[in-house]
């Protein structure tokens, strides 16, 4: 269709140019001047752009409020949600991104009927799987559970969803079966302990019913008309709220948007456990305090994780309780916790208040005596009482008193070193004591290890006299926060070459190459910003389980996210930071291969062929030709356009055989004829699967009759004929290799590279038209017949200003041989539109015997093409002056190509 730019990418973005326009030009003989007097065919980039919309893709997308996301699924929250297209890859041209003039994006919910156009060219409002879509003229109104497309279009009236690149997003959980029961107004905690309260819905202090973000309302006739509660699969009494540990579930009957939708959610009120629990005592929290009269000693517990309990029965046998029955003041109807004295496990004989330490156990039962099971197991608690209170100190401050009753030091940081324990203030002796650490977490504080409080969190320390005569005591309390960076699952993923993969994805197809470093892991904070690169550590593991370093091999893979040990970042609770993804075998014609499970992922070429009358050729040697193959990868693997890569197929991968014209199998192929070469897997190489045939010729034949195989220019010349640059003289297989060029002629070889663009901006002179009927194309050359077959190209050279009048004229002279130096300058011209720095290329022409004789005009020029290995190559003469032969002009196109971008002509 185009020039190619280099060998890994085909040009497809500036011009759609008709097959009428493909055809070579002979060069060195006239052509008919009707052959390029058209543009019939050749469309503006804008139009192309347009065109090729159809099959584009949106490959970069946000969120409504314009963060960028790689998920196309919403969880359905009472408010709009949708997609929103950043960026934009038309089938042939470049990625554009949006917003951007000329084109807008609209929104359609997919239905479930299947489109009669679908499969046709007939333009419709419908998937690109062929089903209807219906409009949605206000982006703010996608709300409900659904499958919706939002399609980039230009933007212009008349135009239909199919028409335009699509990307289809959904919104689920609107519905009642995906309710869940949380602790009220916290839609992501669903784990719910007994507080020893009546916990109706919908009530501070109770309990919620969810959808998503949404907190459905009961009898407002929005969501819920009502609900019915079972307790062990039995029906509480309705109205009745939740009050106990069990197993409970609520049957749901949808109103408004869920009208006619019933559910019946599980869940499970959580009992408590004595053994972790935060126990208060009816004189506070603290358990170590100068001790005296026997009142001075604990009677009951006031609190069980919180909740208040109140003294029940005499004020010495430690009982207290909580009614939990909605208004009925009866033991029968709560619980009661029982504070018993251990005699054998305390100094003291009875609890009377003297200096010493003191054992509890706190048990708990039913108000009526049978076994609770709101609050489980059993716990022992040790109490101090001592003569006279020691002096703690943090850092050089008196730290006092208990951390939940009085205000306490605060610090960022814990050095168990800055602590310091004496008789009193006056420096008197040291004391022993011991530390003990805490930790805040949604149930409270609970003990940890002193290493882990160097991880993010919110923590106290316990520093406790210890003191075995029990002469001096006290206890006091330090709160610290060690801050962090909490990441949340949906901010921390991991990419591949940049691009986030979900679940499953095969993102790369095997290549040889060590792929690991394309993996990485992108991470922001609460804020948005991105963390560093090394935030996390990435954990790649084969499906054996086993870790690897090098991802050299075909197979399944699970990269996980791993926080540092050293690392203020920390994945929020909950997260899952693993995914799974899979590097593909090659394969090649899965269809015949021996794994029949295998889907083609790349094609396979013929390597070191000729193409000769359109059939892949070797020449004759006289000895047995053994053909090899390259592959490149089709798949619309992660990171990959689909560009051509062309890659060596390994001959370890494979086993070959070979058959001739006839069908028998041969042994060697040495003779000039045609034959099959039949690749059938090697079971041993467990990257590739093959399996196909490639016929080829061997030939004695030559592409051009005159230009032998072995010449210097042969590959040259069968490169710039491939690619329709040049060709033999009309009508014949002579390509004149040592015949000088014209300059009509390499106006026409430059503007065929170029992929034979129109002439840009307007003609010089008055006139507003490139090309008449009457005078053919306006070249701004008085000595160029405007009707001859390179006019065109002269006009389209003269507008990009490849090239100019000689010697200041307004003569271009078409017919005269071209010198080296002249074709230099035009191609330094053609590199200097295409955004080379061709004034800094640095070449020592000294090294020529002739350099001095190269003209002032084409010096910059012909240094550029020696540095870029395009003249010059070989020789110890340059020749700047000498008529330059067509093998010549072929050798300095062809190393020309892939040097810069033909589409940055354009």
């Amino acid at each position: 269709m185009t020039a190619c730019v280099n060998k890994k990418h085909t040009r497809r973005v500036a011009l759609a140019i008709s097959a009428s326009l493909v055809g070579a030009l002979s060069l060195g003989a006239a052509a008919p001047a009707v052959a390029f007097a058209t543009n019939d065919g050749i469309q503006t980039l804008a139009g192309d752009t347009q065109d090729s919309l159809r099959d584009g893709k949106v490959t970069a997308w946000a969120d409504q409020d314009g963060d960028g996301i790689t998920a196309t699924e919403f969880t359905f929250n009472g408010e709009a949600q949708y997609v929103v297209p950043t960026t934009v890859k038309p089938r042939e041209n470049s990625a554009f991104n949006l917003p951007v003039a000329g084109y807008k994006v609209a929104y359609y919910k997919k239905t479930s009927t299947k489109d009669p156009n679908a499969g046709t060219d007939v333009p419709s409002d419908r998937s690109a799987d062929g089903y209807k879509l219906t409009y949605i003229r206000d982006k703010g109104t996608i709300v409900q559970e659904g499958t919706y497309v939002a399609v980039v279009l230009p933007d212009i009236s008349g135009i239909q969803a199919s028409e335009g690149a699509q990307i289809e997003f959904t919104i689920v959980g609107n519905k009642l079966e995906n309710a869940r029961v949380t602790e009220y107004g916290m839609p992501d905690d669903e784990i719910i302990t007994y507080n020893g309260t009546y916990r109706p819905f919908n009530t501070t202090g109770g309990l919620s019913i969810y959808v998503g973000d949404h907190a459905l309302s009961i009898g407002s006739g929005e969501d819920l008309k009502s609900y019915k509660i079972y307790l062990n699969g039995e029906p509480l009494p309705e109205g009745t709220g939740i009050v106990d540990a069990g197993d409970y579930s609520v049957e749901l009957f949808g109103d408004g948007q869920y009208a006619g939708q019933t559910a019946t959610i599980e869940f499970t009120i959580e009992p408590i456990d004595l053994s972790a629990a935060q126990i208060a005592f009816d004189q506070g929290e603290q358990y170590a305090q100068v001790g005296g009269a026997t009142g001075q000693m604990p009677a009951y517990v006031s609190k069980i994780d919180g909740f208040s309990l109140q003294d029940y029965g005499t004020a010495t046998d430690g009982k207290s309780f909580v009614d939990a029955s909605a208004g009925v003041n009866a033991p029968g109807n709560g619980i009661v916790a029982h504070l018993e004295f251990l005699k054998a496990e305390s100094t003291q004989t009875t609890p009377n208040g003297a200096a010493g330490s003191y054992t509890y156990k706190l048990s708990v039962q039913n108000g009526d005596g049978t076994e609770c099971t709101n609050v489980v197991g059993e716990k022992k608690i040790t109490v101090v009482r001592y003569d006279d209170t020691a002096v703690i100190k943090y850092d050089g401050a008196v730290v006092t008193g208990d951390k939940h009753d009085v205000d306490t030091t605060s610090t960022n940081h814990f050095n168990k070193d800055y602590i310091s324990v004496r008789e009193d203030n006056a420096g008197a002796k040291k004391l022993d004591y011991t530390v003990s650490y805490f930790k805040k977490s949604a149930d409270g504080y609970a003990p940890v290890e002193e290493s882990a409080t160097q991880w993010p969190g919110e923590y106290y320390v316990q520093i406790a006299v210890a003191d075995d005569s029990y002469a001096w005591g006290g206890v006091a309390e330090v709160e610290f926060t060690v801050n962090a960076v909490e990441v949340q699952d949906a901010d921390a993923y991991v990419t591949y070459k940049g691009e986030a993969f979900d679940d499953g994805d095969v993102v790369d197809v095997y290549s040889g190459e060590d792929l690991m470093a394309n993996l990485s892991i992108s991470a922001y904070d609460q804020d948005g910003e991105k963390l560093p690169a090394d935030a996390f550590d990435l954990e790649v593991k084969d499906e054996d389980g086993n870790v690897v370093t090098e991802l050299v091999d075909a197979g399944d893979y699970t990269a996980t996210i791993k926080e540092k040990d050293e690392s203020v970042y920390r994945l929020e609770d909950g997260a899952d930071p693993t995914v799974e993804f899979t590097v593909e075998k090659v394969v090649i014609d899965g269809a015949m291969a021996t794994d029949d499970t295998a889907a083609d992922n790349a094609v396979a070429r013929l390597a070191g062929t000729m193409t000769y009358h359109y059939v892949d050729t070797y020449t004759y040697t006289g000895e047995a030709i053994v053909p090899t193959f390259e592959y490149d990868v089709t798949s619309p693997v992660q990171g990959y356009d689909k560009a051509e890569d062309w890659k060596a197929l390994p001959t370890a991968s494979y086993k070959i055989s070979f058959k001739d014209e006839k069908g028998n199998k041969v042994d060697e192929c040495v003779e000039p004829g045609k034959y099959t070469a039949v690749v059938t897997d090697n079971a041993k190489d467990d990257n590739y699967v093959v399996k196909f045939e490639k016929d080829f010729w061997i030939s004695n034949a030559r592409v051009f009759n005159d230009v032998e195989n072995d010449e210097w220019y042969s590959e040259y010349v069968y490169e710039a004929a491939k690619n329709s640059w040049m060709t033999g003289f009309d009508g014949t297989n002579f390509f004149g290799p040592d015949q000088q060029i014209t300059r009509g002629d390499v106006a026409v070889v430059l503007w065929k590279m170029a992929g034979k663009p129109q002439p840009q901006g307007a003609p010089s002179d008055d006139s507003e038209d490139w090309y008449t009927e009457q005078g053919g194309w306006n070249t701004g050359f008085g000595d160029v017949n405007g009707k001859m077959y390179y006019a065109e190209a002269i006009a389209w050279a003269k507008s990009a200003e490849l090239v100019t009048g000689y010697d200041g004229t307004d003569s271009y002279r078409p017919d005269a041989f071209i010198s080296r130096q002249e074709l230099a300058t035009m191609l330094g011209r053609y590199a200097e539109k295409c955004k080379v720095d061709v004034a800094g290329a640095e070449a020592d022409l000294s090294a020529y015997a002739d350099a001095s004789s190269v003209a002032p005009f084409a010096e910059e020029y012909v240094e550029y093409a020696v540095s870029a290995k395009v003249m010059g190559q070989d020789v110890t003469e340059l020749r700047p002056a000498d008529d330059i032969t067509r093998a010549e002009v072929a050798a300095m196109v062809v190393r020309l190509n892939g040097q810069f971008d033909f589409d940055l002509m354009l």
